[in-house]
């Protein structure tokens, strides 16, 4: 498969599943039962694909399952949470834009944990990104019957997105062990199910079963395409590109999530939105840009 196949399946997967969050809310489905629903069957997919390419699962420390974990809970179960809650507030590309912010948490997380001064370029695009935010949502925020719902949906996605960031920190640290990305997803997406199974018997929350097909469509293409699929069309990005080239495909979700919105959601655009999204999407794109080395 060429990078540029790549590319397009990764962000048009990944800019879609939010609308798939979407669809999700009103069938009955607590949002944490649609969670574990979700990496029940991630955790079983993957867990094949491991066992086809002779991944090991089990020559892992002690100390490799804690960060596991944490990597579960934050990618795999709390930042979903987050993400469905604002979901029933806001249209699925507006989170979507929100959820871009995770490149600029990163170099905050990054400060704190590895003490990594950002560059000249780091900055700029993270004062942009924050300009970008206010321009994207002043019409909303001055539309006193819309105010409070935007308000409880933005601040919603900044927590999902703060939390997965953290999750970024982990695998960095796991990276640097030398552990594979799709044993380390394999295990996280075990322990986020986990996690939620607790949460929801701990809560008393009732395993509903919907009836809808809409509804386990969703679920379906959740699972299959956007953690599984376009998860392994990025880490074969990464392997053809680098890292840092691949980062990019991330600048694209916003747009495509936003176009899904209007066509289905009835979003409606003003200029100030195309304005701030515009400079959220050039704000990322400095956070991402690495000089390449002389020859």
């Amino acid at each position: 498969m060429n990078n540029l196949l790549l590319y397009m399946s990764t962000v048009l997967i990944w800019g879609t599943t939010w609308f798939a969050i979407k669809l999700q809310i009103g069938h009955g489905a607590p949002p944490e039962v649609s969670i574990f629903y979700r990496f029940a069957l991630a955790s079983i997919l993957l867990y094949g694909w491991c066992k086809y390419n002779r991944y090991s699962l089990t020559k892992f420390t002690l100390i490799d399952h804690f960060y596991f974990f944490f990597l579960g809970l934050s990618m795999c179960s709390i930042h979903h949470i987050f993400i469905y809650s604002a979901a029933e507030f806001v249209a699925s590309g507006v989170i979507a834009v929100v959820f871009s912010t995770v490149s600029f948490f990163n170099i905050i997380y990054n400060m704190i944990f590895y003490r990594e001064v950002p560059r000249l370029n780091v900055a700029l695009g993270i004062m942009l990104g924050i300009g970008g935010l206010a321009l994207f949502f002043a019409p909303d925020f001055m539309d006193i019957n819309v105010q409070k719902k935007t308000l409880n949906g933005v601040l919603l996605a900044g927590m999902g997105s703060m939390v997965f960031a953290f999750g970024s920190m982990i695998t960095k640290r796991n990276h640097e062990r030398n552990i594979s990305t799709s044993t380390a997803i394999t295990m996280a997406s075990a322990y986020g199910m986990g996690i939620m199974g607790i949460y929801i018997l701990l809560r008393g929350i009732p395993f509903y079963v919907p009836q809808s097909p809409v509804y386990w469509t969703s679920v379906f293409y959740l699972t299959v395409f956007g953690s599984v699929i376009a998860f392994l069309c990025y880490l074969q990005l990464v392997r053809n590109v680098g890292a840092n080239m691949a980062g990019y495909s991330t600048i694209l979700f916003p747009p495509v999530a936003l176009f899904i919105s209007s066509l289905f959601e009835a979003y409606k655009w003003e200029w100030l939105h195309l304005a701030g999204m515009s400079l959220v999407l050039v704000g990322n794109f400095f956070v991402v840009w690495h000089r390449r080395p002389a020859a």
